[in-house]
């Protein structure tokens, strides 16, 4: 699955049975080589993102390398989606 992060998110927005999803993206998507650990953030369902109830459509995820890094994915709209997995 590639594409930009919005068009493929909404992908997950309409399954359901899953809490947690890891979201993989592109090596071109950033302007210095990385690992694929470093290019995949864990996110949770419970994000604005994925609530239609909510006003807002943030996203946040944390980079799998660096635990503690929290980064607001939907600003990022130019990065491209390589792979998403879902894992619980």
């Amino acid at each position: 699955m590639v594409g930009t992060v919005v068009n493929c998110l909404y992908e997950l927005v309409g399954k359901d049975g899953w809490n947690k999803a890891h979201i993989t993206f592109t090596e071109d998507s950033f302007p210095k080589p990385y690992s694929e650990k470093e290019r995949t953030y864990a996110v949770s369902r419970r994000e604005k993102f994925f609530d239609p109830t909510k006003i807002g459509t943030s996203l946040h995820g944390y980079c799998l390398k660096v635990r503690e890094q929290l980064i607001q994915l939907d600003m990022y709209r130019e990065w491209e989606i390589e792979k998403i997995a879902i894992v619980e």
